[in-house]
This record gives C-alpha cells, sequence and structure tokens, in this order.
C-alpha cells in the first residue's frame, strides 16, 4: 500500500519515513499517514467494557478482537486491559493467599484462557 502512496521512493527505508521521522514498521508508516485503520475504536470498546462487564466478558471480547478485528497492536490494549481481565483469577487465589498481588502467574494464567477463547472462535482445538 505505502508503494501506492508515496512519490519516488528510493529504498524501502523511504517509504517508512513519515514527516521526517523513520517508522520502525511498514505498518507503523500506514498507520502514521492514515492509510490503516489504528486501535483507537477497539481501545474505546475495551474501555466500555471494563466500566460494567465481568473479566470473564472482558477476555471474551479481547479474544474475538484477537481473532477478527485484525487489531493493529494487540501487546497495547493487553497492557493497558491485563488487570481487568486478570481480576477474578487474583480475587480466587486471594482466597488462599491473602497477600497475593497481580504476578505473571496470573497474567499468564489469563492469557491461557484467552488462548483457549481463540482457538474455540476459529474451530481449532
Amino acid at each position: 500500500m505505502l508503494l501506492h502512496h508515496v512519490r519516488g521512493p528510493t529504498s524501502f527505508i523511504e517509504l517508512k519515513i513519515v514527516n521526517g521521522q523513520e517508522c520502525q514498521t511498514n505498518r507503523e508508516a500506514g498507520e502514521a499517514r492514515r492509510l490503516l485503520e489504528n486501535d483507537n475504536h477497539w481501545d474505546e470498546t475495551m474501555e466500555e467494557a471494563v466500566q460494567c462487564r465481568s473479566p470473564d466478558k472482558i477476555r471474551e471480547l479481547y479474544a474475538t478482537l484477537l481473532s477478527y478485528c485484525g487489531l493493529s497492536n494487540p501487546q497495547t490494549l493487553w497492557d493497558k486491559y491485563r488487570e481487568y481481565m486478570a481480576d477474578d483469577i487474583l480475587h480466587q487465589l486471594q482466597q488462599v493467599h491473602t497477600d497475593m498481588t497481580f504476578n505473571e502467574h496470573i497474567y499468564n494464567e489469563t492469557l491461557i484462557i484467552i488462548e483457549n477463547k481463540v482457538f474455540t472462535m476459529v474451530g481449532k482445538n
């Protein structure tokens, strides 16, 4: 797509330069040129969900976004909303370990649940 919108590039690096700044990826350059959608809409959707949905429903939404919506940067959404998606797992563990806080084990458990939801959605076991 960049080849159709950047006039006279002499290298692939030039395709990634937008307003004098070199983007890390072609996708980033496409987003900077507003040739591609970014994840703002999906961020707003997740923001709404965390206000009134359970962690399981938020995980389901995130799995849906991963499966069907072509997120440009799923890591950013994960980083922003992972505590909301893992909240019930933390509370369950706090029943036994009252001083438990969010940690990598909890986040990994959350990711496994999300992965299973994605596999179910796309028909893989």
